[in-house]
């Protein structure tokens, strides 16, 4: 209600109907695989048949986009190193942290015997504290830079300064695609790693509930080790560039510069 919309007003835009069918058939088709690759198994029928799917969408929706004149995805901006870098860290930010959350809903339910609802209730400090630091993690990254920021805490929130204006949608929009299929992904390992161990102790005696937290304990790990790397992609790959100065009229040379001159 108190922001002004924003719109491209660039001539000329028309909706990429056969980039938005072939991107989301393949988003879809992967995000598929990823999450029912236990349900099925890795070597099933259905997940290879999802992921060769994923593999022919995404490939013709590149494919369509490096020939449009006005593509959906500007695939230029991947030239950009901490576009493509952040995009990089948001991916391993899903494999690392959303896996894990997943998973210790289950814990909640499974071995403390909170219900549903009250596992959901557990998340409310995490997801008010996300809001409240939000806004005050952009304004620091505007002061001291985003790489220091994204590297100690893995936070992304600043970094569309790393694309144009006028692509900051785009940009938002293939972060946010990079976290779901990350987050996807994060599931499928943890529950990969949690569903082999829990098996291999129960077949040894263990009860189900410890069965659970130990191998559950070993995810953590490999999401531990996923986070390290997202903080060192960070650190190598994004820069503190500062947004270019509005154009305007030239200043006038000084005397000095005109007598060297």
């Amino acid at each position: 209600m108190l922001i002004e919309e924003s719109r491209d007003t660039s001539a000329g835009q028309r909706l990429d109907l056969p980039a938005l069918a072939t991107s989301g058939v393949g988003l879809f088709a992967l995000t598929y695989g990823f999450i029912e690759a236990n349900t099925y198994g890795w070597a099933s029928a259905q997940i290879i048949g999802a992921f060769l799917i994923a593999a022919a969408a995404l490939t013709a929706f590149i494919t369509l986009e490096r020939r449009q004149r006005a593509p959906m995805l500007d695939l230029s901006l991947f030239r950009n190193r901490t576009f493509s870098g952040a995009n990089t860290a948001m991916f391993f930010i899903g494999l690392a942290m959303l896996g894990p959350v997943f998973y210790v809903s289950l814990y909640m339910q499974n071995v403390l015997g909170y219900s549903p609802a009250a596992a959901g209730a557990a998340f409310l400090p995490l997801t008010l504290l996300l809001s409240l630091a939000a806004p005050r993690a952009g304004k620091l990254s505007d002061r001291l830079g985003s790489r220091g920021l994204i590297t100690a805490e893995m936070t992304l929130l600043a970094v569309m300064r790393a694309v144009p204006v006028a692509k900051a949608g785009i940009g938002s929009a293939v972060l946010n695609s990079m976290r779901q299929v990350g987050g996807s992904l994060g599931i499928a390992v943890m529950g990969t790693i949690v569903a082999s161990g829990i098996a291999s102790s129960l077949r040894r005696g263990d009860p189900p509930q410890i069965a659970y937290l130990h191998d559950f304990h070993h995810a953590l790990n490999v999401a531990a080790l996923l986070a390290l790397t997202g903080a060192i992609v960070a650190l190598a790959t994004i820069r503190n560039s500062v947004s270019p100065p509005i154009p305007g009229p030239s200043p006038r040379p000084s005397t000095r510069a005109l007598r060297e001159g």
